[in-house]
């Protein structure tokens, strides 16, 4: 995993390795298309934390494309809040 703070209200993190996901390719399994999940998990756990956190979907399956990092989300904290 790798977290990387843009500037103070932006947050990035990427699991580059999902051992779900790795699993799944070695038992010769398509990828769970688990971006609605994390559509619903992550911004429930940010809101969680501050209810001004906005989640956005970077890359995560079905939507990985081929040069970009296997599962990206951006947390951004809206100071209009």
């Amino acid at each position: 995993m790798e977290i990387v703070r843009r500037d103070q209200n932006i947050l990035i993190v990427t699991i580059k390795t999902c051992r779900e996901q790795a699993a799944r390719t070695r038992k010769g399994m398509a990828q769970f298309p688990c971006r609605s999940v994390g559509m619903v998990e992550f911004p429930v756990f940010a809101r969680t934390i501050d209810a001004r956190i906005m989640t956005t979907c970077l890359s995560c399956p079905p939507g990985t494309l081929p040069g970009t990092p296997y599962c990206s989300w951006k947390f951004t904290l809206d100071m209009t809040y």
